[in-house]
C-alpha cells in the first residue's frame, strides 16, 4: 500500500510552498492498523537547516518496519507521524553550496529514508542531505518511494547469505520479488529457495525466473508444505532461512534446517514467534538472530 498526497511537479518551487500542511499521524495505538486510530493533522511546514532540503512528498510506502508505528504509545502522548521513507521534489535546500556538493538542488527528483521530527506520510518532509539521494530525471517520483528499505534489505539476505543455500519466506512480497531478481543478477538463484502461500504467488516468481519455490499455506496445518521446505532445504543443503513472517513459521524454520542451522528473523507478519525447539537451540546449536537493517547498515557492511 502506498500513500500519495495530493501532487503537482510543476508547483514543486519554493515560493509555492505554503505555511501548512497535513500529515497522517497515530492518535492511539493498536495491534493492528485496522484497530489503530489514524488521523490527518494540519501542522507547520518544517525549515530545512543548512545540511537539509525540503521535499515534497509524491508517495510514501508502508512497510512492516512501519508496524511499530500503530502498535507503540505515542511520546508524551503526542500523535506520531507515520512513515520511514518516501519520494518527491526537492522544493527548499537549506545550503544551495552543500546541496550543489550532495548532487540536489530545487527541483531534483529524490528519495529519501530518516525524515527529520516527522513522517514520510506528509504533504512536506525536511530530510537530511545525507539520506537524501537523486533519482534519474525521467524517473517518475513515485516509482522511487520504495528505493531504500526493500533494496537494502533485499541486498543484506544475500549478503548474510554467505554463498550458501537458504530460504527466505513470504518470498512474493515486493521485498521478495527484488530479492529474486537480484539472486539472478548475482549468479545466486540457484541457492534461493522462495517460500510462498499460493499457487498464484508461485506463478508469479516463476514468472521472474525463480528456480526453487516452495508452496506452505500455513507451517500450523499445512503438514505437506513444512515437509516440502525441509526436502528443499535437504536437497540444496540450505544452512540459513530469512524470515519475514514468524508465529509459527519461524518454529518450523529451526526445525527443519540442519544442525547449526541460522533462522534470521527481519518481520512479525504473523506476531510473536512460536514453535522453537529448545532441544534444536541445546544439542543441535540452532541459531535464532534478528536482522535489521539499521543495525546492519551501521556495522559498516556495505562496500
Amino acid at each position: 500500500w502506498i500513500y500519495q498526497p495530493a501532487y503537482a511537479p510543476e508547483m514543486a518551487t519554493i515560493a509555492a510552498t505554503p505555511a501548512t500542511m497535513k500529515r497522517l499521524v497515530c492518535v492511539e495505538p493498536a495491534e493492528d492498523l485496522v484497530s489503530a486510530k489514524i488521523a490527518v493533522e494540519t501542522c507547520d511546514v518544517p525549515t530545512p537547516g543548512s545540511l537539509d532540503v525540503l521535499v515534497k512528498v509524491a508517495a510514501a510506502p508502508v512497510n512492516p518496519s512501519d508496524y511499530g508505528k500503530w502498535r507503540r504509545a505515542p511520546k508524551g502522548g503526542d500523535p506520531m507521524p507515520i512513515g520511514n521513507e518516501g519520494s518527491g521534489t526537492v522544493v527548499a535546500v537549506g545550503s544551495t553550496v552543500a546541496a550543489a556538493l550532495a548532487g540536489v538542488g530545487v527541483g531534483t527528483t529524490v528519495g529519501f529514508v530518516g525524515v527529520k521530527k516527522g513522517g514520510s506520510c506528509s504533504e512536506y518532509v525536511c530530510v537530511p542531505l545525507a539520506t537524501t539521494f537523486a533519482m534519474p530525471s525521467d524517473l517518475p517520483p513515485e516509482d522511487a518511494a520504495s528505493f531504500f528499505v526493500n533494496p537494502f534489505t533485499a541486498y543484506a539476505i544475500l549478503s548474510e547469505s554467505r554463498g550458501q543455500p537458504f530460504v527466505h519466506t513470504a518470498a512474493a512480497s515486493s521485498l521478495g520479488q527484488m530479492l529474486v531478481k537480484l539472486a539472478a543478477e548475482e549468479g545466486a538463484a540457484d541457492r534461493l529457495i522462495n517460500v510462498v502461500r499460493s499457487e498464484k504467488q508461485k506463478a508469479t516468481l516463476e514468472a521472474l525466473g525463480a528456480k526453487h519455490v516452495v508452496l506452505c499455506k500455513d507451517p500450523k496445518t499445512d503438514e505437506a508444505g513444512v515437509d516440502a521446505i525441509k526436502a528443499k532445504v535437504d536437497e540444496l543443503k540450505a544452512t540459513c532461512a530469512f524470515d519475514a513472517v514468524a508465529g509459527a513459521m519461524t518454529g518450523a524454520l529451526v526445525k527443519v534446517l540442519p544442525p547449526k542451522g541460522t533462522v534470521h528473523v527481519y518481520g512479525v507478519l504473523a506476531g510473536d514467534i512460536e514453535g522453537v525447539s529448545p532441544v534444536d537451540l541445546m544439542y543441535m546449536k540452532k541459531k535464532l538472530e534478528g536482522l535489521f537493517l539499521p543495525t546492519w547498515l551501521a556495522g559498516g557492511v556495505v562496500p
